[in-house]
């Protein structure tokens, strides 16, 4: 009886009750039975505020049943499986093997599903070996499997298994592939086929035993790999499904910037700018409510602004660039006019920086500008040029400034002539310590010290170099065109004509360059019309420069000792002074001997032939300096036949020299085309043959000399030498 009466009793809570004091003493209570005595407890408050609602799928509870089933029947598995976790009752009445055709219909709702296998259900959803949830299913193993349980559980074949047990052991195993071409199969599984094998007592029911395990391991690697492509292709429509939702909840977000005026900003959206999907808010898979726009509109607008205020300077930026077009067609027309070229000119960058030129393109966007809006500015471009010409001046005195006093450290570096283009503060960098590799730190340090001392340089010293600047041992090189063809992943740059080709290079036509107003793109980004080259390979405008430029030491050594040849002092001598002379230069170290065919050519051209009569090259003083750099490795002077320009008429082989350099011209790309001056379809200077035929592009038959072409004032005229008939003692 007690028994039955304790069993009767209600399940004590495991929870610690809170104990609650009587209303009367001990000695009361003692005086009482438990059936006349009723404690009073105090009641508790009802709360006011915060009393948990009824949730709202609470009604749902109290629906038929068979209006549950039919509505169960249209779930996803897993959504029913979450079902059975509402509460007991829910799980008993879907877990009772009667419902399990409502887990049919279910798992009919997903398509492409494989027959689900009998050993595996949608209950499984834990790790088989612990509590962890795991969402990747083994389906060759049929079981889910933590990342830290698969160490233990999987076993890794390898090629020595076959040597060790039965061969068909692992064959009647699922097996899967893993990385570096592994092969893993579950331990259990093996063991267990181990054990029932050796169970059986007869061969033919081992062999049995195994042909059957074969097949079942066949046969769950098959469905294994329908799983495995159901499993893509629905990660797949999930990611489609996700990818949806998130552009439908940027084209709402649109919709809602649109309505606020917002929508000029949207279509003008460039392809670096950042974006609404670049927000982590606006990339969510989830629909835009109400709710959700007012938690994310501020950070929206914010990101708006800023587009709004990149659109707005992209505008004025493209507006300025359309201007441009009618400010470079006046100063065509001005340059064209003062024809030839005796003088540098600047080029569209300089120009449209000029800041009468900047105020006029930088006006309002209601302004129009035209050809007309330069009226006021046409009178002041002589000023304005003359401007430049000093600064650029300026800049090449700063640059032998430099060059003296890297010679007077007796230091060697690598970079020319460090400057403010090269985008470094040189005291802050030098200061926080910016520098490359350990020894181009120690170089870098040096171009800053240098470069401190130059400030110290006196009024007395600058006017001793623009004065130094003007001579004929002052000899420049280009590092530009000094180097090597670029290659490019294998692909070579055919280099530019409008180039020095590493040639000694004087004073004042270094300031006209090319170089100095060009730099390499290789992509040609840039697209302002005064800047981009469309006929010139990887090449655009820039505002001029001399970081490409410096004094070159064994140019400028050649030269003194050839000036000293002539009688003149390399500290007084200026190039006009050296082509006053009207002398021309044969190289002695190269001699050519004649043969029997060339002895009868020169002897039909009228000379004559005596004892050590040579055929000898005949330079320029320019082209000499550059002649003798093929010499310096074995000779360190120049030796030469100085030639007056009457001996060398009478003296000059001209048969030979047309067979041997009829293709002279080409060396001499200096003419380019007025008509395609400072636009971005300007080609590179050419031959005089060359630009003879180009004109015919612009429907002109018969070019003028400073009509239709004109020579470069920059590029020297650099001809090829003269063989002369002489005798050499």
């Amino acid at each position: 009886m007690e028994a039955e009466s304790s069993s009767a009793l209600p399940r004590k809570s495991s929870r610690i009750r809170k104990k609650i004091k009587p209303t009367i003493d001990e000695e009361d209570h003692n005086g009482r039975s438990d059936a006349e005595f009723t404690p009073v407890v105090k009641q508790r408050k009802p709360r006011a505020l915060g009393r948990k609602k009824a949730g709202k799928l609470s009604s749902l509870l109290e629906l038929p049943l068979d209006v549950l089933f039919e509505i169960f029947a249209h779930l996803h598995p897993a959504d029913l499986l979450k079902m059975t976790r509402l509460n007991k009752e829910f799980r008993k009445l879907l877990m009772h093997r009667s419902t399990i055709g409502l887990w049919k219909d279910a798992l009919a709702n997903v398509s492409g599903l494989p027959e689900y296998p009998d050993t595996m259900t949608e209950i499984e959803w834990h790790c088989h070996y612990c509590l962890s949830t795991v969402r990747t299913v083994e389906w060759t193993f049929r079981k889910r499997i933590c990342t830290s349980c698969a160490r233990d559980q999987l076993v890794k074949c390898n090629r020595y298994m076959y040597m060790v047990s039965d061969p068909d052991f692992i064959l009647a195993v699922p097996t899967r592939a893993g990385k570096k071409q592994a092969t893993y199969y579950l331990a259990e599984h093996y063991n267990a086929v181990e054990k029932e094998y050796h169970a059986l007592e007869t061969d033919e029911a081992r062999a049995e035993y195994l042909k059957q395990k074969k097949a079942e391991a066949q046969d769950i690697m098959n469905h294994a790999k329908l799983c495995e492509r159901w499993l893509q292709s629905q990660q797949m429509s999930r990611t489609d499904e996700l990818q949806k939702l998130r552009e439908e909840r940027k084209v709402a977000i649109e919709k809602k910037l649109r309505e606020f005026g917002w929508g000029k900003d949207l279509d003008n959206i460039r392809r670096f700018d950042l974006r609404l999907e670049d927000l982590k808010a606006v990339r969510q898979p989830h629909r835009l409510t109400e709710r959700v726009w007012m938690n994310i509109k501020d950070s929206v607008l914010e990101l708006m602004a800023g587009v709004r205020k990149r659109r707005l300077q992209n505008e004025l930026e493209d507006l300025i660039i359309a201007r441009k077009s009618s400010a470079v067609r006046v100063f065509r027309e001005y340059k064209n006019a003062l024809l030839p070229m005796t003088e540098p000119m600047p080029e569209p960058p300089n120009y449209c920086a000029f800041t009468a030129i900047k105020d006029i393109l930088h006006q309002a966007a209601e302004v129009e500008v035209n050809e007309h809006s330069y009226a006021d500015v046409i009178p002041l471009i002589p000023d304005l040029i003359d401007i430049w010409r000093n600064d650029i001046h300026s800049k090449l005195i700063e640059s032998m400034q430099f060059h003296s006093v890297r010679r007077q450290s007796g230091n060697s570096l690598l970079y020319s002539f460090m400057d403010d283009d090269y985008g470094y503060d040189v005291d802050s960098d030098f200061e926080d310590g910016f520098f490359f590799g350990s020894d181009e730190e120690e170089e870098y340090r040096m171009q800053i010290l240098l470069r401190r001392e130059m400030s110290t340089l006196t009024a007395e010293s600058r006017r001793q170099l623009e004065k130094k600047l003007a001579l004929a041992s002052t000899v420049f090189s280009c590092s530009h065109c000094d180097s090597p063809p670029d290659d490019i992943y294998g692909f070579i740059l055919p280099s530019d004509n409008n180039r020095a080709s590493d040639k000694p290079l004087f004073y004042p036509n270094i300031l006209g360059l090319s170089c100095c107003t060009r730099v390499c793109t290789y992509f040609g980004l840039s697209m302002d019309s005064t800047e981009k080259l469309e006929n010139q390979i990887c090449e655009e405008r820039r505002t001029w420069t001399c970081n490409r430029v410096c004094i070159h030491d064994t140019f400028t050594t050649l030269a003194g000792l050839l000036i000293k040849e002539v009688g003149l002092d390399p500290e007084t001598a200026t190039t006009e002074d050296m082509d006053n002379l009207g002398l021309q230069f044969a190289c002695r170290y190269c001699p050519e001997e004649l043969d029997d065919k060339t002895r009868k050519e020169v002897e039909a051209e009228g000379h004559k032939i005596i004892a050590n009569t040579r055929l000898l090259r005949v330079y320029k003083w320019r082209e000499m300096i550059n002649h003798h750099r093929e010499h310096l490795s074995v000779y360190k002077e120049p030796w030469v036949l100085k030639l007056p320009v009457d001996r060398l008429q009478e003296a000059t082989f001209r048969k030979r020299t047309d067979e041997v350099y009829q293709d002279a011209q080409v060396a001499n790309s200096i003419w380019s085309c007025v008509h395609c001056r400072d636009l971005d379809s300007e080609i590179a200077p050419v031959t005089i043959d060359e630009m003879k035929e180009h004109p015919a592009e612009h429907e002109i038959t018969n070019p003028e000399l400073n009509k239709d072409y004109y020579k470069e004032f920059g590029i020297f005229d650099f001809a090829p030498p003269t063989i002369a008939v002489l005798s050499v003692l």
